[in-house]
């Protein structure tokens, strides 16, 4: 374990007594570099935190006293008061990893065949219905079953049939990327994992002030795997054509689906998923003979920034003013994924399931 660390100076601020000339002087602010290397190597475990803060001094007189950039109240406070931001709804370690495993495969679908053949197969019955619950079941029972019809039916079917008239390029983009990775034998999967940015501003008093206080949190997590090939890896251009075609098509003519798609076309496990990973879970741990995974990394970067600065005199004594308080904060650390596991968290809901959940509710509640 390597610590190394970089300082970065304060500022410093003066009291003087103009009647007898004695002076208070004291040092704020500031920040430092560290940079903990926890075990060494090119996909090696590390944390780096940069942080610095400025600003926040009082310059003005007050009677028979001076001021010189002299830290305010909010100074004095480790700069806390303006650092009141919810954060981010980060998914836990268990869930992110697997994640990973399931999506950064070289083999991980780009088309799910089975689940558009079953959406085939129920494309009568949708465009019976449609007309149907309008005339029969009056219109909150048909407009909620509408916009489930359009989830869970049409919609799904519409992006299959986008990505199947691009079909052919995906596969030759899946045959050029199995071929470069057979001839070195090895190979890197990246994928996004998380993004989000929160941020808020408002108003609040510090002592003879009146402060305008905005904030921001972003954080990005992004996670890599490696693998290396198999001795069962096709050697000839016609079985690796046909590797690529089954890995897009997330299905294979000997062994048929894959375990996550036999999930997918299970009755309500879309709304499982929201609340559980069962699906990436099957996916993560779906066997292959032809890569081997030997390294699986997450990354996760987190900003934070704060300012403050003053609109005006809370009493009309005006002594002084105070500078701009700014607060930043940049945390980087990258660390092992867990093993694939089966997780629950609970999430966030977005305007499009939020009306699912609503439509639901209108079908029950004629």
């Amino acid at each position: 374990m390597a610590l190394k660390e970089r300082i970065i100076g304060p500022e410093t601020g003066t009291i003087t007594d103009l009647n007898t000339s004695s002076q208070l002087v004291r040092q704020f602010g500031g920040g430092y570099q560290a940079l903990n290397n926890s075990s060494s190597g090119y996909d090696g475990v590390f944390y780096t935190d940069h942080f610095h803060a400025h600003g926040g001094g009082i310059s003005g007189q007050d009677g028979s006293t001076s001021y010189s950039n002299w830290p305010s109240q909010w100074v004095n406070e480790n700069y806390n008061p303006i650092r009141h931001n919810p954060g981010n709804a980060v998914p836990s370690v268990a869930w992110m990893s697997t994640e990973l495993f399931a999506r950064a495969r070289p083999d991980s679908p780009i088309f799910d065949m089975p689940r558009m053949i079953g959406e085939l197969k129920d494309l009568p019955g949708m465009v019976k219905n449609v007309g149907s619950r309008f005339l029969n079941q009056g219109l909150p029972y048909a407009v909620g079953h509408a916009n489930l019809s359009y989830q869970f039916g049409w919609k799904p079917l519409f992006e299959d049939a986008i990505r199947l008239t691009h079909f052919q390029d995906a596969v030759q983009k899946r045959f050029d990327e199995l071929k470069a990775f057979g001839e070195v034998k090895k190979g890197t999967r990246r994928v996004s994992l998380y993004s989000n940015t929160s941020s808020n501003s408002y108003t609040d008093d510090m002592d003879y002030w009146h402060m305008t206080v905005s904030n921001l949190k972003i954080d990005r997590v992004w996670g890599y795997t490696r693998w290396t090939t198999t001795s069962t890896f096709p050697q000839l251009d016609r079985d690796l054509w046909a590797l690529a075609q089954k890995s897009a098509l997330a299905y294979d003519p000997n062994t048929g689906i894959t375990g996550k798609g036999a999930w997918n076309l299970i009755p309500w496990t879309w709304m499982s998923d929201w609340f559980l990973n069962v699906g990436s879970y099957l996916e993560a741990c779906r066997n292959t003979d032809d890569f081997n995974c030997t390294t699986g990394m997450i990354c996760h970067t987190t900003i934070e920034t704060a300012s403050a600065r003053s609109t005006g005199d809370r009493y009309g004594h005006h002594y002084g003013d105070v500078s701009p308080l700014s607060y930043n904060r940049i945390e980087k650390r990258r660390f092992a994924a867990d093993p694939p596991s089966i997780t629950a968290q609970i999430p966030i809901l977005g305007d499009g399931q939020l009306g699912i959940l609503s439509s639901l509710w209108s079908t029950r509640h004629r």
